[in-house]
């Protein structure tokens, strides 16, 4: 019996984590019924409390401080402990779940993340060409057309990629490496196809991190031959996809408050004078709710965002998050090699996009530390 609602709860989680691609409802679904049969199964049976859970347990109890600080201007408490759970017990139920759990579950947990990652960079690769594929799927979840989501699932998905890769290339399965091949190029060609400029910076920051401290491992054919694809490919989109070409364009006109590095300087002035305001405590989460901040949208940059809402109290806070997570990761460099490449490739995503306050990608990054620790 034991064992038959473990595999139920691992069924759950598996679900969950496909559902973060393809349905927001599916999401909620699979993440309470998840848990509920986790907590069932394991008899909430303890583990040893690291770094990182300590570090995720602070976040939470500040987040409750800074909510009281600003509770006049706040929104409504339970609205707030909805986003914080929303946002927060991903962790504990990744982190728990492969404590608990041998490495091949886990192993195949992140090989569900990268198949579903797959089958979205296909369909995003196919519709580039002009085919009609996935318009019902557009119409049912509206997650393609959330190219904010879709990229940032997709590019972590890179990096689970590359850390399976390590795995089944020791292993010496040539099924799983092909498929793992043809997987990360299809995800790679999908982030350049969805045209997201933040996330091509982040690729070639990851990609480029990875590549050079593994340089004795990939053969030069190798890398002259992915070099010419993604050459041919990143002058195909500028020739024949319009928006491409005028995301390209847009980038380097600093003048046009309305597109391109232009936009994002604009916002940011505004969001540094919204700071100053507050430079301690911060607006509070609220600030997203009121009038100025709709028409300034968000931050377009994590750092930035978090001082707005968090202050400075609140950033070196969620700054601690970022510091253990590399200090954990770089006691095993070698090892844990693609998930630091994913820190640098979010983090330098995170200058131009607030990718950290979209919950999917959230949850995406939790998998990916709890798949590292």
């Amino acid at each position: 019996m034991q064992n038959c609602l473990n595999k139920i709860a691992f069924g759950l989680l598996i679900l969950f984590l496909i559902s973060l691609f393809f349905s927001p409802t599916a999401v909620s679904i699979f993440f309470i019924l998840g848990l509920v049969f986790w907590f069932v199964s394991q008899n909430c049976r303890p583990k040893a409390i690291n770094a990182f859970d300590q570090i995720i347990i602070l976040q939470i109890v500040f987040a409750f401080i800074f909510y009281f600080l600003h509770f006049k201007t706040e929104k409504p408490f339970l609205i707030f402990l909805k986003d914080n759970l929303r946002f927060y017990l991903p962790w504990f139920w990744f982190s728990l779940s492969f404590a608990n759990l041998p490495n091949k579950y886990k192993h195949l947990s992140q090989f569900c993340f990268v198949l579903a990652g797959f089958i979205i960079g296909l369909i995003v690769c196919l519709q580039a060409l002009g085919l009609p594929i996935g318009e019902y799927h557009l119409r049912l979840s509206g997650f393609l057309s959330q190219p904010y989501t879709t990229s940032g699932l997709l590019l972590i998905g890179v990096f689970i990629n590359l850390s399976l890769f390590k795995i089944f290339g020791r292993l010496k399965n040539k099924v799983f490496s092909k498929f793992l091949v043809l997987s990360l190029i299809l995800h790679i060609l999908a982030l350049i196809l969805i045209s997201q400029r933040a996330v091509w910076l982040a690729l070639l920051a990851g990609i480029g991190f990875y590549i050079l401290f593994n340089l004795k491992k990939i053969p030069v054919k190798t890398s002259l031959g992915l070099g010419f694809g993604f050459a041919s490919t990143l002058l195909w989109a500028y020739l024949f996809l319009e928006k491409f070409k005028n995301k390209i364009q847009n980038s380097f006109n600093l003048q046009n408050d309305k597109a391109g590095f232009g936009c994002r300087i604009a916002v940011w002035k505004l969001n540094w004078q919204s700071f100053l305001k507050q430079p301690l405590i911060g607006q509070g989460q609220a600030v997203k709710y009121q009038c100025f901040y709709q028409e300034l949208g968000h931050a377009h940059n994590i750092f930035l965002q978090q001082l707005v809402l968090n202050g400075l109290l609140g950033f070196f806070v969620w700054l601690s998050l970022w510091v253990v997570a590399f200090y954990q990761l770089g006691q095993r460099f070698k090892q844990n090699l693609p998930y630091l490449a994913c820190l640098i490739a979010l983090l330098a995503e995170g200058l131009f996009e607030n990718w950290y306050g979209d919950s999917e990608v959230q949850t995406a990054f939790f998998f990916l530390l709890a798949g590292a620790f």
